[in-house]
């Protein structure tokens, strides 16, 4: 299933010593290369973070920035980069791709990787990769989404927390279905978030969100922020979709998008609150 949401050209940076931001050369895919022992093929054994640029704007970009730098911290890989380290490498991408990057939108990924690997499983290297990516988006506002429930459990622990290569769970899940996105149940049974976004579901007024086996999504946090601003009450708690007069996926790319639909079940796309809360959002992102 393609994605018409993104453009085919795609800029790639590979850098071997991530200290350095002009380190490395930006290159189209084909052009790109890493080691075949690098761990992050072998093991999964990187971070990545997605940042969504609008224009010369990237959405929340500290956040993301935190959340990379916390969970290299946390799988012990010696990097660090701070907002104006991860600029200087975006800057380059985007300049690849477009002649104006002010006046295009772009999909970013960066992935860190330990490097390669030293002969045993233990991580003991101290040398990481960085691999970075930029592809041209061409929507802002996605259409209401069909989401649909799949077998496949989220689990506890840091795959559930952190973003790391380890996504086989979300791969299985998007296989299960044709639906726009996956709704993953925990190892409870309880609505956990989708495949590739977290799940905010109107219930009785109040925004409500999963808060177990979920990655804490920037978007959704900004997403409860914004609520907050608006005095509308938010709480992290178990979300009966059932029950819910509305709902709304969150991620980096889609920003706020209403759920039409879960298993064939219809859900408001027009809730009073649920426009509000978009439209606010938008506003606070989309220069």
């Amino acid at each position: 299933m393609s994605r018409d949401d993104l453009a085919d050209e795609t800029a790639v940076l590979v850098q071997t010593d991530p200290d350095d931001p002009s380190n490395g050369r930006v290159t189209g895919p084909g052009d790109a290369r890493i080691s075949p022992l690098d761990r992050g093929f072998l093991y999964g054994d990187a971070a990545f973070e997605t940042v969504r640029w609008y224009g010369d704007d990237p959405a929340f970009l500290p956040a993301h920035v935190d959340r990379l730098d916390a969970a290299l911290a946390e799988l012990s890989i010696p990097a660090e980069f701070g907002v104006e380290g991860l600029t200087a490498r975006v800057d380059r991408l985007r300049d690849w791709l477009f002649e104006d990057p002010a006046d295009n939108d772009a999909y970013v990924r960066v992935s860190v990787t330990r490097g390669d690997r030293s002969g045993v499983l233990s991580p003991t290297e101290t040398d990481p990769t960085l691999v970075a990516i930029a592809k041209p988006l061409t929507t802002r506002r996605y259409d209401p989404a069909t989401v649909e429930t799949v077998e496949t459990r989220r689990r506890g622990g840091p795959l559930s927390r952190l973003k790391t290569h380890n996504y086989l769970p979300g791969v299985l899940a998007k296989g299960e279905t044709n639906a726009d996105e996956a709704l993953m149940r925990d190892d409870r049974g309880a609505v956990a978030s989708g495949a590739a976004s977290n799940v905010v579901a109107v219930q009785d007024g109040t925004l409500v969100t999963p808060d177990r086996n979920v990655r804490p999504g920037v978007t959704r946090e900004a997403v409860l922020d914004v609520a907050a601003d608006l005095g509308i009450d938010t709480r992290l708690a178990p979300v009966d979709l059932d029950a819910a007069e509305a709902a709304v996926l969150t991620n980096t790319t889609w920003g706020v998008r209403p759920v039409r639909s879960v298993d064939g079940d219809p859900l408001a796309t027009d809730h009073d609150l649920v426009r509000t809360v978009a439209e606010a959002y938008f506003d606070r992102v989309v220069p």
